[in-house]
């Protein structure tokens, strides 16, 4: 944001609580914070769909194998939600 390469960012707000108040005004919070629920998703510009499809491949290439699965508990915790 701050190179103007966007205009806003949804993200965990424990994350991004840090850098607002750092940014010395630059940077604020707007509307009711949104519940993400049930999953994760990444923002990309619609134009780079060579980025995309290359997320799109490797994070089927860990589920197929199980890494991701390996990774969502290692860092959430047993209790997560995986993929089957």
């Amino acid at each position: 944001m701050r190179n103007g390469e966007a205009d806003a960012v949804l993200a965990d707000l424990d994350f991004l609580v840090p850098i607002v108040e750092a940014s010395n005004g630059e940077l604020m919070f707007v509307g009711e914070p949104v519940p993400l629920g049930g999953g994760i998703g990444m923002g990309l510009r619609q134009s780079d769909t060579e980025l995309r499809d290359t997320f799109d491949a490797v994070i089927g290439e860990m589920k197929a194998d199980g890494t991701l699965n390996t990774m969502l508990k290692k860092w959430f915790g047993d209790d997560t939600q995986t993929f089957e």
